[in-house]
């Protein structure tokens, strides 16, 4: 009976994982900078998730490679130029949890980026989204109106032409 227990255990731990894993995946998808003007926990998941999980604590404690994960995102705060993400860390070592934020800013460009507490670098924020959608929004949507500006030159020139040969 205990192994059976167990064994249903493990399932279902393979079964949340498994869940959790689909939930953010990148198949089907494209990594591109994050430069929305109004940013929600969707877009800032997969480089929060990342982040915390491979580099924000490198310096705060030993040994945190594979320590560290977002459990939970709370929220996300935005006014002007920076946005605060509030989030739940659970620390795999200790099997406990805690609060933290980061913030990020909006450089000219309009891309959004990380500053570490520690100094160094800006890090670039980015996001995956659908292919077909940032195919679309960056070649296809831009070539169609190109597309229709000529079509409706040409159908002017067409008409001037007809009304010029009804006058002869």
């Amino acid at each position: 009976m205990k192994k059976a227990a167990s064994g249903a255990m493990v399932f279902l731990i393979m079964m949340v994982a498994a869940v959790s894993a689909e939930a953010h995946s990148t198949k089907g998808r494209i990594r591109v900078s994050l430069d929305k003007e109004v940013i929600g926990i969707d877009d800032i998941a997969y480089f929060a998730e990342s982040y915390v999980h491979r580099q924000l604590y490198q310096s705060k404690f030993e040994k945190s490679k594979r320590r560290f994960y977002v459990k939970e995102f709370d929220r996300v705060a935005q006014k002007d130029g920076r946005v605060d993400i509030y989030f739940t860390v659970l620390d795999m070592k200790k099997n406990t949890t805690f609060d933290d934020t980061m913030t990020l800013s909006r450089k000219k460009s309009g891309v959004w980026s990380y500053t570490p507490e520690g100094g160094g670098p800006p890090v670039e924020v980015y996001t995956y989204v659908n292919k077909f959608g940032y195919y679309h929004e960056k070649y296809l949507f831009p070539a169609s109106a190109c597309g229709l500006a000529a079509a409706l030159c040409a159908f002017g020139v067409i008409r001037i032409r007809k009304k010029r040969g009804e006058k002869k």
